[in-house]
């Protein structure tokens, strides 16, 4: 077993995540910046959670490569309360889980995470980057170069805020038109 010291701002972020499901919150973005730990943070609230609930929990991951590399740190660390799945592995699925992890995945995605979740009782948890978002057909690649250069610069930002849905603040384009996806 991997002995990991977690940084103050990925414990800050343990603390905000399930003080906000105490609380009730069904539905929460987790908006770290890109390098900071997102996977080990998920790790570690991971295995919090099951250790005070005892149930699995599953991590849905958009890449392959993400998902092995997060499979691998899991084993290493010594947590084994997760199951690991691409999108569509967890949508064919029939396993009901407690909590679900999401990492980096698209408007798309996500609303398949909904429309799969809604009739359970499933806590998602959303972990995504600061402009995770800023690519898509109208996008000027030069500005979006400049905003993740800046990005890099930046101290660690962590954002933990409830959502209504599996779909967050990055979906801002699609309020008022919700539910019609749903």
């Amino acid at each position: 077993m991997m002995d990991i010291q977690l940084k103050d701002y990925q414990l800050d972020c343990l603390e905000k995540v399930t003080s906000k499901i105490s609380d009730g919150a069904k539905h929460l973005s987790v908006v770290m910046t890109a390098g900071f730990g997102q996977k080990t943070t998920s790790l570690f609230l991971a295995n919090r959670l099951y250790s005070e609930e005892q149930t699995m929990i599953a991590m849905v991951f958009k890449y392959k490569a993400a998902l092995m590399q997060t499979k691998s740190d899991a084993e290493k660390i010594g947590i084994d309360s997760v199951e690991f799945f691409s999108v569509n592995e967890f949508l064919s699925n029939e396993t009901d889980y407690q909590y679900v992890i999401l990492h980096d995945l698209s408007t798309y995605e996500r609303k398949q995470i909904q429309e799969y979740i809604e009739s359970k009782d499933s806590i998602t948890i959303s972990f995504s980057a600061p402009g995770q978002e800023v690519v898509g057909e109208n996008v000027n690649p030069a500005m979006n170069q400049r905003l993740m250069a800046y990005m890099e610069r930046l101290s660690p930002v962590v954002c933990v805020y409830v959502t209504n849905e599996v779909l967050d603040i990055r979906d801002a384009k699609y309020a008022g038109k919700l539910k019609a996806y749903m």
